[in-house]
């Protein structure tokens, strides 16, 4: 994960574009991670962490209708967040995850590991999903790694 972390430092430092982070389930994981190195500070803006649906709404202004109709965990709500934190933060990529990192709060339609991202670039909005196997620190490695592989080669291809 620190190979990664320095290869966007590498791909993003000096470059004049501000990446911000909104993360769930991750929990300020993929923030630890990049600022663990130095330099950072001239692309990275930060990220917000929002566990809660409360939080969501508040800080990133996250719709409750969206969150009362498709959950935390959904495309919507994950463009939502990504979309919210570019306004509140100015960045000029924003990137959210949202998902279910486990053991608990699974269901047969939104199963543990399944994680939600967005990334937004101007009016631009690339939403994708994952579902991982493992335990929960697992499940939030590979949710960061995911995040990160978006910023240096751009979004999955079976991206919304």
């Amino acid at each position: 994960m620190k190979r990664l972390a320095r290869e966007l430092r590498k791909k993003y430092l000096h470059r004049g574009l501000k990446i911000a982070f909104a993360e769930s389930c991750t929990g300020g994981l993929a923030a630890s991670i990049l600022t663990s190195l130095s330099g950072v500070s001239d692309f990275f803006l930060g990220s917000a962490v929002v566990y809660s649906n409360e939080t969501k709404h508040r800080l990133l202004g996250v719709p409750l209708d969206t969150l009362r109709e498709w959950g935390a965990v959904s495309p919507q709500t994950a463009k939502a967040m990504a979309q919210g934190l570019q306004l509140k933060i100015d960045s000029d990529i924003a990137l959210s995850i949202t998902g279910i990192a486990g053991p608990e709060g699974g269901t047969r339609e939104k199963p543990v590991g399944l994680v939600w991202f967005c990334f937004t670039q101007g009016e631009k909005n690339l939403v994708w999903k994952r579902i991982f196997k493992g335990r929960r620190e697992r499940i939030q490695r590979l949710s960061v790694k995911e995040v990160f592989k978006a910023l240096l080669t751009g979004p999955p291809v079976d991206s919304q």
